[in-house]
């Protein structure tokens, strides 16, 4: 089970190791958890500069739990100091305590973190209404507020975030027609990485079935790959341990795997056997000898009616009678 739990790791570290030596970009997923770490993609106070990302409101990778209750956190994303930076927000699902947005909100800024103010407020979303806005970013910041009370609780948000710049694109950069920024530029590892970056998703066109293929894992970001590598090993193990349980159970009895004299009883070995309380047996005691068996008191008792009718016939013939009848005899015990 071990093994298989292993290979399962290895295949997820040799996808990880092709998707840098490759050109894939692995794009990570981020929270606005502040009971989470960095290094489990906590993101409260802490600028993101990644090509591109997603930005959660809490880990879920099931989709069954709902955010926090009493949660304040703040992140930036930072474009860069390329002349024209920014980052393109698309937004996968909100969903948010409903209300006048004075419970629970996501508040945008289009500033730094150490700038945000009334006056360049984006806006505060709440519901399950989108997040839309337009000619926003104006500058290579973006800053995200997330405000929770103890009144209730939703499904949270999940947008992905990709930094571009303007055209012409340079070596490493692709063209992007796209419809809502105006003919930018990405960085070319996320072109057939599964995931749409462009409006018009060209960046996913004339892939091959092996980009389509990895891609699709890839798209699924660093948290769902853990998440799946995790669901991948857990489903070997458990796999391994019901056909080992059936295995040993099938040689046995159904308790045998969990009760080792069951075991015995259902091979018919020393678990049938009895000690009387008091008479304990020492295998390893000099004078003590184990009870003769069925098969070695049978012979013995024929041993002894044989030896008597042989004593017979030797006296018969000292005596010389009986010789003829000492054959009958012996004729009639065998």
């Amino acid at each position: 089970m071990e093994t298989r739990g292993a290979n399962c790791v290895r295949i997820i570290v040799f996808l990880l190791m092709f998707s840098s030596s490759s050109g894939f970009y692995l794009i990570t997923d981020y929270y606005m958890d502040p009971d989470l770490g960095s290094s489990f993609g906590g993101v409260c106070n802490k600028r993101v500069e990644d090509a591109c990302a997603f930005l959660n409101s809490h880990l879920d990778p099931f989709s069954l739990a709902d955010y926090s209750n009493n949660i304040d956190c703040t992140m930036v994303f930072d474009a860069g100091k390329m002349a024209g930076a920014k980052f393109k927000f698309d937004w996968l699902y909100f969903n948010l305590e409903p209300g006048d947005c004075s419970k629970d909100y996501l508040a945008i800024y289009d500033a730094d973190m150490s700038a945000i103010a009334p006056s360049n407020l984006v806006g505060k979303f709440c519901g399950l209404h989108g997040v839309s806005f337009n000619g926003t970013p104006t500058d290579r910041y973006m800053t995200f507020v997330f405000h929770t009370d103890g009144s209730g609780k939703r499904s949270g948000f999940r947008l992905k975030a990709t930094r571009y710049e303007p055209s012409p694109c340079q070596s490493e950069e692709f063209f992007c027609n796209d419809t809502i920024a105006n003919n930018i530029c990405i960085d070319e590892r996320l072109v057939c990485d599964g995931t749409q970056h462009c409006s018009d998703n060209s960046d996913e066109l004339n892939c091959s079935f092996m980009d389509e293929l990895l891609g699709s894992f890839f798209a699924l970001g660093l948290g769902g790959m853990v998440m799946c590598g995790i669901a991948c090993i857990g489903g070997c193990v458990g796999l391994w341990t019901v056909v080992g349980a059936l295995t040993c159970c099938k040689k046995c009895c159904v308790k045998c795997c969990c009760c080792w004299p069951c075991c015995k009883k259902c091979k018919g070995g020393a678990g049938n056997s009895k000690v009387e309380p008091g008479t304990e047996m020492d295998d390893h005691d000099p004078d003590f000898s184990p009870p003769p068996t069925y098969r070695e008191t049978t012979k013995l008792e024929e041993d002894i009616e044989w030896d008597d009718v042989e004593d017979d016939v030797q006296h018969e013939k000292a005596a010389g009678i009986g010789s003829q009848g000492a054959k009958n005899n012996l004729a009639d015990v065998e």
